[in-house]
């Protein structure tokens, strides 16, 4: 009966086991949707399903991405000294998710990087993209300010001259 018993439970934990990484194998980490790899740079760019949805938007998002890890790549090429290199390559991450739909017609992208060049910590940056499903662009902050601006002015012209501009005279 004791054996019967322990054979039983070895059955269970077994069967948990192989559960358990069936489970970790399907939950892996996304693939990216575009790629650069160098001995010296590394640089993914991910779209989540809700961008992936939209052509335009993805071809958008794509495209940037791939022009934002080129670059970065270029940089670590041109980067002669080993020492910045000894730990591995650079390595940088881009991922784009959508975080807002508005009216079915503005879609607000959250755009997060990650950089590691290997410095005295990685780097990271958060930036949000507003896209017009109608006319399948990006809009500007100035039209999003001019919008703002005339909503709550309840006029409908431009806004006064240095309200775009920040204390160095810049937009």
């Amino acid at each position: 009966m004791r054996a019967a018993a322990f054979h039983f439970a070895r059955r269970i934990f077994l069967i948990a086991a192989a559960a358990t990484l069936a489970t970790l194998s399907l939950a892996a980490d996304p693939k990216p949707d575009a790629t650069i790899n160098t001995k010296a740079f590394e640089g993914n760019v991910f779209l989540d399903d809700k961008i992936k949805a939209d052509p335009a938007l993805s071809a958008d998002c794509l495209a940037e991405g791939k022009a934002w890890a080129a670059k970065n790549r270029a940089d670590a090429d041109k980067e002669q000294d080993p020492i910045m290199f000894r730990d591995g390559g650079w390595s940088f991450e881009r991922k784009y998710a959508v975080r807002s739909v508005v009216d079915g017609h503005y879609v607000s992208v959250i755009r997060s990087d990650y950089m590691d060049t290997h410095g005295a910590h990685p780097n990271s940056d958060v930036d949000t993209i507003l896209w017009d499903t109608a006319a399948k662009k990006k809009e500007s902050n100035d039209f999003w300010v001019c919008t703002t601006w005339a909503l709550v002015v309840g006029e409908d012209r431009i806004p006064p001259a240095g309200l775009l501009q920040g204390p160095d005279g810049v937009h």
